[in-house]
């Protein structure tokens, strides 16, 4: 009978040890599946990356260029070469020529003009 038991308990022991052994590999599979699923999307944020490096390369050559500093030079600094002459419009404004000049408002007091303001 003892002889029945200790059997027993050592087909349980390895029962239980295999058992313990099975989940450790399942678990180390599906840890494998996630990492090689963590490995794809490093492999697609690294391309989309790339992308934005070679955009990045292109547009820092068109700026080195001599033109496109002269671009900038004129339009957003407002910088002439000597001899010319710089018109700046703003937007919407369209350029009119006349021989009149400008009429002058008379002067008024500050009171004067709030009274017409009101009015």
């Amino acid at each position: 009978m003892s002889r029945l038991k200790k059997s027993s308990f050592l087909g349980k022991l390895v029962f239980f040890v295999g058992l313990l052994l099975l989940w450790s590999l399942v678990k180390g599979f599906q840890e494998l599946k996630r990492a090689y699923i963590r490995v794809d999307e490093a492999k697609e944020m690294l391309k989309v990356e790339e992308v934005k490096h070679e955009e990045l390369k292109e547009k820092l050559g068109e700026v080195q260029k001599e033109e496109y500093i002269e671009r900038v030079i004129r339009n957003e600094l407002n910088m002439q070469k000597e001899g010319e002459m710089v018109v700046v419009l703003q937007d919407g404004e369209n350029l009119q020529f006349t021989d009149k000049e400008p009429q002058t408002e008379e002067k008024k007091e500050n009171w004067e003009k709030w009274l017409d303001l009101l009015r």
